[in-house]
């Protein structure tokens, strides 16, 4: 098994402006966290989730608010959002013609991934039985799990995870605390939007759709 890296990432993120297009979804956004340490982002749809995870991994607006720190020293930005830091989004991701181990051969290769955490990430996802099947058959709850499969393929301290409980069954919900709560362990930082399923021992921001202000419970 590969030898698990122990993380130091900070994120820093200052009076941060959530925009879509032109509209101001909030303002004021500020939190910091630490090696280990989650954020829940909660609120109802619309209320700019999505649009302050994009904004983290760099994929809209408002860098500028947004900082990483290695232990004391910070970190450019740009090359932690290429290899320190994965985003999953709302949306699978995924190829329907290729098979499930050819999907994972080509994010080991995207990634410039070192060996996996796990042995077998397919194994570790109840998903071994189905490596040559394309994933075109599998079900929704099948797809979802496979489309996290990335976070236990190439080893990132920080995580952006949208939605992630939503089309997984119960027992693929329990699968998915279970490989945040190891994530968390080797100081890797967690941010998961939510609007129904907010993580245990998580600091919590709630963005509020009526003022567009965030309120945070850190």
């Amino acid at each position: 098994m590969a030898k698990i890296p122990a993380y130091a990432l900070s994120v820093h993120v200052d009076d941060a402006q959530v925009t879509r297009g032109d509209v101001v979804l909030a303002e004021g956004v500020s939190f910091t966290l630490k090696p280990g340490q989650a954020l829940s982002i909660e609120g109802p749809n619309g209320v700019g989730k999505t649009s302050l995870l994009r904004m983290i991994a760099g994929l809209s607006g408002q860098e500028g608010a947004v900082s990483f720190h290695d232990g004391s020293q910070p970190v450019d930005a740009s090359a932690l959002r290429a290899r320190g830091l994965h985003y999953v989004g709302g949306g699978d991701g995924l190829s329907p013609l290729l098979t499930l181990g050819e999907t994972l051969d080509f994010w080991a290769a995207l990634f410039a991934a070192p060996p996996p955490l796990v042995p077998d990430p397919l194994h570790r996802l109840g998903l071994a039985a189905y490596r040559a099947e394309p994933v075109a058959r599998l079900s929704t709850g099948q797809r979802r799990r496979l489309a996290l499969a990335r976070l236990v393929i190439a080893p990132r301290p920080c995580w952006l995870l949208d939605e992630p409980f939503s089309g997984l069954d119960q027992a693929g919900q329990i699968l998915l605390l279970e490989i945040i709560a190891q994530h968390r362990a080797r100081g890797g930082i967690v941010m998961m939007a939510t609007h129904e399923s907010p993580l245990p021992d998580a600091a919590r921001l709630t963005l509020a759709p009526a003022l567009g202000q965030a309120e945070a419970t850190l």
